[in-house]
């Protein structure tokens, strides 16, 4: 499934754009890649299913594999962001925290939040000052190795916080946050 992620920035208006993200949810394949699942079909055969990124439906002990991207443009993305002179409390160089959240609907299902940090990288000095970002997160099954069958509930945010890469901190949450409500999947019995 895939849905685009919807960035708010109050921040210096157009002097400072994110836009244009989309994330991505899909099962990572249990046999080799290519090879597909094997999933019965209406006719009492076997059906083999390859393309399974916009499935809503997964086997119990599979990874999933989320992949973002997005855009920052403008004047404001061409400035280092780490300057306490240009953003007074941001003494730490800024970074994009990406936040998967798979929460589990009903009893026994545990919520499982993967957290990831991508640095901010500077725009070129030439306009549009444009930087394109790729992140991809693989959240893999619980202890244990399968996920409990049931409904999830998946939410994706990315926020450009203030990043202590030393300590594995945020430091500073800054205006600048984007959303993305994929939905509910089902998981069933491998």
């Amino acid at each position: 499934m895939t849905k685009e992620i919807r960035f708010e920035s109050p921040w210096f208006g157009e002097m400072f754009r994110v836009y244009d993200g989309h994330v991505m949810i899909g099962e990572v394949p249990l046999f080799p890649p290519g090879a597909g699942h094997v999933m019965p079909s209406s006719f009492g055969g076997m059906t083999k299913v390859t393309d399974v990124s916009d499935n809503r439906i997964v086997h119990s002990d599979q990874s999933f594999d989320f992949h973002y991207d997005w855009c920052a443009d403008s004047l404001f993305n061409a400035l280092p962001l780490q300057l306490g002179a240009i953003l007074p409390g941001l003494a730490d160089p800024a970074a994009w925290e990406i936040r998967t959240m798979v929460e589990g609907m009903g009893p026994g299902l545990e919520a499982i939040v993967n957290t990831r940090f991508e640095p901010f990288i500077q725009g070129i000095g030439v306009a549009p000052w444009e930087t394109r970002y790729n992140a991809t997160v693989r959240i893999a099954p619980p202890a244990g190795g399968t996920w409990p069958t049931g409904v999830y509930d998946v939410v994706v945010t990315i926020q450009l916080v203030g990043y202590n890469a030393a300590t594995n901190t945020v430091t500073a949450r800054l205006p600048v946050a984007g959303f993305a409500e994929l939905g509910k999947l089902q998981v069933y019995d491998a």
